[in-house]
C-alpha cells in the first residue's frame, strides 16, 4: 500500500517483484514502536487472483504480542459464521490468564468467550464495503497488546429480478412459472432457493437449492388473504447471497373449513395410488411439497374458524359440528403418516426444513388436535428427525415452536399424569438435541429462550462454544 522504494531498500513490498514463497520477513528497521503497519497481499495462480490485507500494531518491548486468526476461513471462502481465535505469544507468567476484549467493525451479531470470538455476517451492512475487521485487545500482568484481522467482502449477486406467471390463480390447482434473471456476480455458479409467506406471517421454504433460475409449481392458499409474497435467494460460490421478491394472488377453493376439507381430500387423492390412502405416487419431493401445502392451507382455516370476532364471540364450527372436527383430525393424521413415509426417501437438509415447518403448522391449533394427533405428531418428529442434528437457526426455531404447540395441546386436552410425565421426558430430549445443534449456527452466550405455557416452562439451554450452562424443564 502506497509503495515507497526509499522506505523499502530490500524491495519486500515492490509490486513488480512477486514472491514465489508464501513467507517473507519484515526487518525491524522498517518500522518504529507504537506505529501501525497495513500490509496488502495478492495471491495469483494462472489467471486467477485473490487479495486480502491485515494491520500490524507495532508496540514496545513491554507490550503483549498477540496472534489473531480466523479458524474456519480460507483464502477463497468466508462462511456466514466466522470463528476467530486469539493468543498471547510472549506472556511469561503462565499462571496469569489474559483479559480479552473484542470488537468488530462494522457492528454485527457477535459473542466472545475468552480467547474465542464468533461473528455472524450481516450482508445488509457489508453490501457497500470491500472489507471489515475484527480487533482484539488483551491485557495481562500490566501489559497489553492489540491485533487485527481484516476480512474481504465478497460482493453479493445483484440486479436480479423475480417474475411469476400468471399473477393470479387457484391454490393447489393453478401452476405458476417462476423465473429469475439478470443476476450479476463473478463467482459462479449461482444457486437458487425459493420461499413464500402470507402477509407478515412466517416464511416457508418452497424449494431445495437448485442450479436453475426457474421453477414450475402449484401454490397453497390462505383463508384470510389471497396475497402471497415469493422470494428467491441467490447464492454465489463463495456464499454471498441476495434476494428478490414478487407477489401473486392465490385464491382458496373452500369457503369454510368443511368444504375446504373436501377440496384437500381431492388433492390428497390425486397424490395416492388408486385404491390406496397411503401409497403415494410420483416424485417424492413434489409429494412432500404438496403435503406441506395442504397442511399449511388447512392451518389457516383452523385459525379463522377458532378466531374471535369484535364482540368476543368465537366462530367455532368444530363446537357445533363434532363430526367436522373429527374429520379434520383424521385427515391431518393421514397426511402426517404420508409425510413421514415420503420424507424417509429424501432426507436432505431442505426437505428437513419443509418437514419441520409442516409439523409446526399442523400442531398449531389446540381445537383441531386431540391426544391422538398430538402423540402422532411427537412420533413423526421422533421417527423422521430423531437421529439428525439440528443445524440452523430456522430448524431450531421450528422445533422450538413444535415443542410449544405440543405443550399447549397438552394443556388444552385431557392427558393422564403418566402422559404428562412422558411429555416432559420427550421435551427434554428435544431440548438436548437443540442445545447440541444450535452450537453450529447460533451465537454463544445468547440469552436462553423461554417457552411459556400453562403447564410448565421449558428452557432451551444457554450455550457457549465450550459447554452448556443450563438446561431444565420446570
Amino acid at each position: 500500500v502506497n509503495y515507497n522504494p526509499c522506505a523499502d531498500p530490500k524491495l519486500i513490498f515492490n509490486p513488480n517483484i512477486p514472491y514465489t514463497s508464501p513467507t517473507f520477513i519484515i526487518p525491524s528497521s522498517y518500522y518504529n514502536a507504537n506505529t501501525t503497519m497495513r500490509i496488502g497481499l495478492t495471491v495469483t495462480r494462472g489467471s486467477d487472483s485473490a487479495s486480502t490485507s491485515t494491520v500490524l500494531n507495532v508496540q514496545s518491548a513491554d507490550s503483549l504480542t498477540l496472534s489473531l486468526d480466523c479458524q474456519n476461513c480460507n483464502l477463497y471462502s468466508y462462511p456466514d459464521n466466522l470463528i476467530f481465535v486469539g493468543d498471547v505469544l510472549n506472556n511469561d507468567n503462565s499462571a496469569t490468564v489474559a483479559d480479552y476484549s473484542w470488537n468488530v467493525d462494522p457492528k454485527m451479531p457477535s459473542a466472545a468467550y475468552q480467547y474465542t470470538y464468533k461473528v455472524r455476517k450481516n450482508y445488509t451492512l457489508l453490501n457497500d464495503l470491500t472489507q471489515w475487521a475484527v480487533n482484539l485487545l488483551a491485557q495481562a500482568d500490566g501489559k497489553q497488546g492489540q491485533a487485527n484481522f481484516t476480512v474481504p467482502v465478497d460482493p453479493a449477486p445483484e440486479d436480479g429480478t423475480l417474475t411469476i406467471t400468471p399473477s393470479t390463480g387457484l391454490s393447489l390447482s393453478t401452476y405458476y412459472h417462476l423465473s429469475s434473471e439478470n443476476w450479476q456476480d463473478d463467482d459462479a455458479p449461482l444457486t437458487y432457493s425459493l420461499f413464500y409467506r402470507f402477509g407478515d406471517g412466517p416464511e416457508f421454504r418452497l424449494s431445495d437449492s437448485q442450479k436453475f433460475p426457474y421453477y414450475y409449481t402449484q401454490l397453497p392458499g390462505n383463508a384470510s388473504t389471497s396475497t402471497m409474497t415469493l422470494k428467491i435467494v441467490v447464492t454465489d460460490s463463495k456464499g454471498a447471497y441476495s434476494s428478490a421478491e414478487a407477489r401473486v394472488a392465490t385464491t382458496v377453493q373452500g369457503s369454510s373449513i368443511s368444504n375446504e376439507l373436501s377440496t384437500l381430500k381431492n388433492s390428497f387423492g390425486a397424490l395416492t395410488t388408486e385404491g390406496s390412502s397411503s401409497v403415494l405416487r410420483g416424485d417424492p419431493i413434489e409429494a412432500l411439497k404438496t403435503l406441506s401445502f395442504m397442511t399449511i392451507e388447512m392451518s389457516t382455516f383452523e385459525k379463522v374458524d377458532t378466531a374471535s370476532d369484535n364482540s368476543g364471540k368465537r366462530n367455532l364450527q368444530a363446537t357445533s359440528d363434532a363430526a367436522v372436527k373429527g374429520q379434520v383430525i383424521a385427515f391431518k393424521n393421514a397426511m402426517l403418516t404420508n409425510l413421514l413415509m415420503v420424507y424417509g426417501t429424501i432426507p436432505t437438509s431442505e426437505s428437513q426444513e419443509i418437514m419441520l415447518q409442516t409439523l409446526r403448522m399442523a400442531s398449531a391449533n389446540t381445537v383441531y388436535n386431540d391426544p391422538a394427533t398430538v402423540e402422532h405428531t411427537m412420533d413423526v418428529l421422533d421417527s423422521s428427525l430423531g437421529g439428525m442434528t439440528i443445524n440452523t437457526v430456522t430448524e431450531s426455531t421450528n422445533v422450538a415452536e413444535i415443542i410449544t404447540n405440543i405443550i399447549a395441546n397438552f394443556g388444552a386436552s385431557s392427558f393422564s399424569k403418566s402422559a404428562t410425565k412422558s411429555l416432559k421426558a420427550w421435551t427434554q430430549k428435544w431440548l438436548d438435541n437443540l442445545s447440541t445443534g444450535v452450537l453450529n449456527d447460533m451465537i454463544p452466550n445468547d440469552e436462553p429462550r423461554t417457552i411459556i405455557t400453562r403447564n410448565f416452562d421449558a428452557y432451551i439451554v444457554q450455550t457457549t462454544r465450550c459447554k452448556m450452562i443450563r438446561q431444565s424443564i420446570q
